[in-house]
C-alpha cells in the first residue's frame, strides 16, 4: 500500500519491507507491516520521532490534499498516527472511510486510531467507536488479521474481559499461533484470566462488622456485651454507638433486633431481594424510634431504595428530601450522600436530566469524601446515564471507563449496572455491534453469579441489539434464552419490570417477523410500561404505525401517532426546556418525522409538512406563542424548499404561493450523510479542485437537481429561495451547488438563498431594513484566552461604520455588546466565536475587557438582557455550526441569536480567514446600506469575491444569512402546548 511505500523509502528497513525499530501505536496497522511495540510515542519528547517518519507523514498529507482518494488519505492517517498527531489521525482516516465505506482496512485502521486517541483526556468514547469500527472491518473481511487484533484490543482496553478473552482466542484460532502479532495475542489473553483484583472494602464495612458482631452478642446478653468504640468510623456509626449505649436490658434488646434487621435488609439490597427489603425495613420503621434517630434514617433509606427500584415510593420525594436535609444537619455524610443520589434517580425517571446530573454530581463528590468507592461507583454510572441523557456522550463515557477500569466492584448490582449502562448508550447511538459485546459481557456476569434477573435484563438488552444489527434469527433465539432466565425469578416487583423489557422487545421483533401478531404485543408493551417512560412509549407509538402502515392500515398508523404527540405535548407543557433535552427530544422527533412519511406517502403533503415543523419546533420551540399560518405566507418572498432525510430516502418539499410539489428521492439517509461530509472535507483542500467539483455534484443530484426545475418560472429563476434543511444538510454550502446537470451555473449565480430555523419561521421575513436604522459596528480583535489577535478587525468594524449615518463603532466589551443588541437596529460584531456545536447556548465570543484583555463570554450572558436588533453580522468562525442531532431546527451560534428575537442573522459555516472576511463583510454592509435584503447582501458579497481566480471556493461559500420571526422567545406561557402553526389544507 502507498503508506508503506512511503515509510519503507523514507526510512531504510532492517530486514525486507519491515521499518526499523518498535511500532509506536499499541493497535495494529493494516497499512503498515508486522513490528515489535515499544512505548507510546506521545509519552516521548517530540524529538523522538524519528525525522523520516514526520518527513513521511508531510508527504502523504500533500498527496491527500491534491487528490483525497480513500488510499491517500488512509497513508496520511496512519503516518500521522505513527507520529503520534492523534487528531490529525482520527481525521484523516474518518475522511477516508467517508471516501470508501467499504474498505476493512480503512475501517480496521481508523479503529487503531480511535484506540490512540481514547486514552488521552476527554476522549473516553472513542473507546467504544473503536470496538464499533473493527466489528466493520471484521464483518468486511473476515481474514483481516489486523481488524481481528485491533476488535480483540479494544475489548480489552474497556475490561470486557469475557468477551476480549474469547475474541484473543477467535484470533489465534483463526490466523495461526505464528501470526504477526500471536505472541502478544497469547500475553494478552493469559493477562485475563487472571482475576480482576477486589476494591477494597469502605471504610464503614469495619464498622458494619462490629456492628453485626455486637448485634448477635446482645440478642444473647443485652447489658453484656460491650458496645463498640465507634468514634473514629464517621458520625453516623457514632449516632448509633450513642443510641445503643444509652439503652439498657429489653430496650437494648430491641435495638440489636434492629440493627440485625437492618444489616440483613442491606445484604438483601445487594442480592437484589426488594421484597425483603421492604419486609425488614419496614418491621424497622413500626418500632418506636426518634424521628432523628440514625436506625430510623437507616431504615427509611432502605424502604425508599427498595421501593423506588419496584416502583411503589415513585411519589416520595419529599420523603427523600427531608431525609438529606437531616443526614445534612446531622452530619450523616453518607446516608446525605444516598439521598442526594436518590433525588438524582426522582429526578432522572422524570426526565429531568439537567437537575438528575446535579443530585447525582453531589452524591459522587460525598461518597468520593468517605472513600466509599462501590457507592461513588453507583454515582458515577447514575451520572453518566444523566449525561447521555443529556446528549454528553463524550463526558459520559469518562465516567463510564472510569467504572469498567476500576477493579472488581464486589457488588452484584454496581458490576451489572457498569456494563448494562453502555451497552444501552450503545442501542441509543445506533452502535448495536458495542451493544453485543456489553450485553453478552453482562450475561455471562449474570450467569456466574447466578442472578436471572440481571441474565434476563441483559439477554433482552443482547436480543435488541442483534435483531438491530440484522440478525433476527439469533434476536429471537436470545429472547427466548431471556424467558427461560425470567422463568426462574422468585421477586414479583423484579418480575413485573423485567417482563415489561420482554413484551417491548418482543413486540420489535415481530414488527418486522409477523406484524399483524406484533400489534396486540405491541398493546401489552404499553399497558406495561409507565408514563415515566416517555421515550420506549414514544418508540412503541412508532413501532405500532410502522407495522399498521404495513398492514394497510393508515388510519391506524395515524391513531398510534396522535398517541405519540399528545404524550410529546403533554410532556412539553409540563416540564422546562432545558429539561426537555435531548433523549426524549429525538423519540419525539421519530414521532413526528413517521407522520411525515406517511403522510407524504399517502399524498397529503400540507399534512406532512406540518408535521414536519412541529417536529421541528419541539426542539427549539421557535414558535409557541404565535399562532397558526398559512404556507402561502411562508412563500410569499420566493419559492421554499424543506428536506427530510429518512433512513431510506430523502423527501423534498417545494412550496411556492402556498402550493405544495414533493419529490421523493432513494437516497439512503447514510449515504446523504457521507456525501456531505464529503464535500466538507474537499473544500478545505485547494489543491483539489476536481474533487470539489465531484462532491458538490455528487450532492446537487440529491438535494437540489430533483427540485431545480419548479423554482423557475417562466423560465427565470426565483429571486430569493428559503431553505429549511433536515439537520445532516446543514453544513451544506448551497451556494456553491451546481445549478443542474451539465453546467457550470452555480446556486449563486442565479438566486439568492436563505436559511430558517422551521417552515414557520419564514412567516414575516420582510425584505431590506427601515431606512435610518441605527447601526453599531463593534470590535474585539485583541484576542486573549488560547485566541490569537485578529489585525484586520478595527479596521473591518470602522469600514462598516463608515456605510452608515451615525453609526456607532466601539471596542466589543460585554456591557458595549449588550448596549448594542438592545438599543440599535444593527449589530456588527468583528472578533472571535468559540462554537460549542452541541450545546451552542453555551458558546462564548471573545470580548474585550476594560484593561484590554480578552474574556471569553457566554452567549447567555449576552442575550439575557433582552435583544431590539434587528440584524445581527457575526463576523467570527464556525457560528452557524451546530451538531446535527435528530429534529434540530437551530443552527448554532446564529440560531440562538434568532431565538433570542433577532430576525436576520448574518454567519459563517465554517472557519475564515480575517483578510477575507474583512473584504466579505464589507461588501455585505455596501449592500445592506443601499437597501438589500440580508440573503441578497450575502449573494453580492459572494458573487464579487467568487471573480478572483485566487480565491478558493472555501472564501465565499461559507457565508449564509438566516431569518426567522421577530420576538419567538417573547412567550407569556413558555410551557404552553405547541399550536398547530400550519393551516393543514
Amino acid at each position: 500500500m502507498l503508506v508503506i511505500a512511503l515509510v519503507t523509502r523514507l526510512i531504510p528497513p532492517s530486514r525486507p519491507a519491515v521499518p526499523p525499530g518498535p511500532r509506536t501505536v499499541l493497535a495494529r496497522l493494516s497499512a503498515m507491516p508486522f513490528a515489535p511495540l515499544a512505548p507510546p510515542l506521545r509519552a516521548a519528547p517530540a524529538s523522538s520521532v524519528d525525522w523520516r517518519l514526520l518527513a513521511a507523514a508531510a508527504q502523504a498529507k500533500d498527496m491527500s490534499d491534491a487528490a483525497p482518494t480513500a488510499g491517500n488519505l488512509q497513508a496520511f492517517g496512519v503516518t500521522a498516527l505513527q507520529a503520534a498527531s492523534l487528531d490529525t489521525a482520527v481525521q484523516a482516516l474518518e475522511d477516508a472511510a467517508i471516501a470508501d465505506s467499504e474498505s476493512a482496512a480503512i475501517q480496521s485502521d481508523l479503529a487503531a486510531a480511535y484506540l490512540a486517541r481514547s486514552t488521552t483526556k476527554g476522549h473516553a468514547i472513542d473507546a467504544p467507536r473503536a470496538i464499533d469500527a473493527a466489528a466493520r472491518a471484521k464483518r468486511l473481511n473476515p481474514r483481516l488479521a489486523a481488524a481481528a487484533f485491533n476488535y480483540a484490543l479494544a475489548l480489552e482496553c474497556l475490561a470486557i474481559r469475557h468477551e476480549a478473552t474469547r475474541a484473543w482466542d477467535d484470533y489465534l484460532r483463526d490466523f495461526g499461533a505464528d501470526a504477526g502479532w500471536a505472541e502478544e495475542a497469547r500475553r494478552r489473553r493469559a493477562a485475563l484470566m487472571v482475576a480482576a483484583p477486589l476494591l477494597p472494602p469502605a471504610r464503614s464495612a469495619d464498622a458494619d462488622a462490629r456492628l453485626r458482631t455486637w448485634a448477635q452478642a446482645a440478642l444473647r446478653d443485652p447489658d453484656g456485651a460491650a458496645v463498640p468504640d465507634f468514634a473514629a468510623d464517621g458520625t453516623f456509626h457514632a449516632a448509633i454507638g450513642t443510641e445503643v449505649g444509652d439503652s439498657h436490658g429489653a430496650t437494648r434488646r430491641a435495638l440489636a433486633e434492629v440493627v440485625r434487621d437492618l444489616l440483613a435488609a442491606e445484604a438483601a439490597l445487594l442480592t437484589p431481594s426488594y421484597t425483603a427489603v421492604n419486609r425488614l425495613a419496614h418491621s424497622v420503621l413500626a418500632r418506636p424510634l426518634g424521628d432523628e434517630s440514625p436506625l430510623r434514617l437507616w431504615a427509611l433509606r432502605l424502604r425508599l431504595s427498595a421501593g423506588f427500584n419496584t416502583g411503589t415510593t415513585m411519589d416520595e420525594r419529599r420523603a427523600v428530601e427531608a431525609l438529606a436535609e437531616s443526614a445534612r444537619r446531622l452530619g450523616f455524610t453518607a446516608l446525605e450522600g444516598d439521598a442526594r443520589h436518590r433525588l438524582g434517580a426522582f429526578d432522572y425517571v422524570a426526565g429531568r436530566y439537567a437537575r438528575a446530573h446535579e443530585h447525582y454530581a453531589a452524591a459522587l463528590t460525598l461518597r468520593e469524601a468517605l472513600g466509599n468507592v462501590r457507592t461513588a461507583a453507583a454515582s458515577r454510572v447514575a451520572l453518566a446515564d444523566a449525561l447521555r441523557m443529556l446528549g454528553r456522550e463524550p463526558e459520559a463515557w469518562e465516567h463510564y471507563r472510569a467504572n469498567l477500569m476500576a477493579g472488581g466492584l464486589g457488588d452484584p448490582a454496581l458490576e451489572n449496572a457498569r456494563l448494562t449502562s453502555p451497552a444501552s448508550w450503545a442501542l441509543g447511538a445506533e452502535r448495536p455491534a458495542v451493544a453485543v459485546v456489553f450485553a453478552r459481557e453482562a450475561a455471562h456476569f449474570a450467569l456466574s453469579i447466578r442472578q436471572p434477573g440481571m441474565l434476563t435484563y441483559a439477554r433482552v438488552l443482547q436480543a435488541r441489539a442483534l435483531h438491530r444489527a440484522g440478525d433476527p434469527s439469533a434476536a429471537t433465539s436470545m429472547l427466548d434464552s431471556a424467558r427461560e432466565a425470567f422463568a426462574s425469578l422468585d421477586d414479583q416487583a423484579i418480575r413485573n419490570r423485567h417482563l415489561a423489557e420482554i413484551v417491548q422487545t418482543e413486540a420489535e421483533l415481530l414488527a418486522t417477523t409477523a406484524p399483524a401478531a406484533a400489534v396486540p404485543v405491541i398493546a401489552d408493551a404499553e399497558a406495561r410500561l409507565s408514563t415515566n417512560v416517555g421515550q420506549s412509549l414514544l418508540a412503541l407509538a412508532v413501532l405500532e404505525a410502522r407495522v399498521h402502515r404495513s398492514l394497510g392500515d393508515v388510519e391506524r398508523a395515524r391513531a398510534a401517532l396522535r398517541k405519540g404527540v399528545t404524550l410529546v405535548e403533554t410532556q412539553q407543557a409540563s416540564i422546562g426546556q432545558d429539561e426537555f433535552l435531548p433523549s426524549f427530544i429525538d423519540a419525539s422527533w421519530d414521532v413526528f418525522s413517521e407522520f411525515v412519511d406517511l403522510e407524504a406517502s399517502t399524498g397529503h403533503d400540507a399534512q406532512a409538512l406540518g408535521w414536519l415543523d412541529r417536529g421541528f419546533d419541539v426542539r427549539r420551540r421557535w414558535s409557541r406563542d404565535l399562532t397558526a399560518s398559512p404556507l402561502a405566507d411562508a412563500s410569499r418572498l420566493g419559492p421554499l424548499v424543506t428536506y427530510l432525510a429518512r433512513p431510506g430516502a430523502l423527501w423534498i418539499w417545494v412550496v411556492r404561493d402556498g402550493q405544495i410539489t414533493s419529490r421523493r428521492v432513494a437516497v439512503p439517509r447514510e449515504a446523504l450523510v457521507g456525501r456531505a461530509a464529503r464535500l466538507t472535507h474537499v473544500l478545505a483542500l485547494d489543491a483539489a479542485p476536481e474533487a470539489l467539483s465531484d462532491a458538490a455534484t455528487a450532492l446537487a443530484r440529491d438535494v437540489w437537481w430533483p427540485v431545480a426545475g419548479l423554482l423557475r418560472r417562466g423560465g427565470e429563476p426565483p429571486g430569493r429561495v428559503a431553505l429549511v434543511l433536515d439537520p445532516v444538510l446543514q453544513r451544506v454550502p448551497f451556494a456553491l451547488l451546481p445549478w443542474e446537470a451539465g453546467d457550470d451555473t452555480r446556486v449563486v449565480d442565479m438566486t439568492a438563498t436563505v436559511l430558517c430555523a422551521s417552515i414557520f419561521a419564514c412567516r414575516g421575513a420582510d425584505g431590506p431594513l427601515h431606512p435610518g436604522a441605527r447601526v453599531a459596528a463593534l470590535h474585539a480583535g485583541q484576542g486573549g484566552q488560547g485566541l490569537a489577535a485578529l489585525p484586520t478587525a478595527r479596521e473591518e468594524a470602522e469600514r462598516v461604520g463608515r456605510r452608515y449615518d451615525g453609526a456607532q463603532v466601539e471596542t466589543a466589551t460585554e456591557a458595549v455588546l449588550i448596549r448594542a443588541l438592545t438599543s440599535s437596529d444593527v449589530v456588527h460584531f468583528s472578533g472571535h466565536a468559540v462554537a460549542d456545536e452541541r450545546y451552542p447556548r453555551r458558546s462564548t465570543l471573545l470580548l474585550a475587557t476594560d484593561a484590554g484583555d480578552g474574556v471569553r463570554v457566554p452567549l447567555d450572558r449576552v442575550l439575557g438582557h433582552g435583544v431590539r436588533a434587528e440584524l445581527v453580522v457575526l463576523s467570527a468562525c464556525r457560528t452557524s455550526r451546530a451538531e446535527a442531532r435528530r429534529g434540530e431546527g437551530g443552527i448554532g451560534i446564529a440560531g440562538e441569536f434568532l431565538r433570542a428575537g433577532v430576525r436576520h442573522v448574518l454567519g459563517t459555516q465554517w472557519d475564515v480567514k480575517d483578510d477575507v472576511a474583512a473584504v466579505a463583510m464589507d461588501l455585505m454592509h455596501e449592500a445592506l446600506a443601499t437597501g438589500a435584503t440580508p440573503w441578497d447582501a450575502v449573494r453580492h458579497a459572494q458573487q464579487i469575491i467568487r471573480r478572483d481566480p485566487a480565491r478558493p471556493p472555501r472564501d465565499w461559500a461559507g457565508y449564509v444569512a438566516y431569518t426567522s420571526v421577530q420576538g419567538v422567545e417573547q412567550s407569556p406561557n413558555p410551557k404552553a402546548p405547541l399550536p398547530p402553526r400550519l393551516e393543514l389544507r
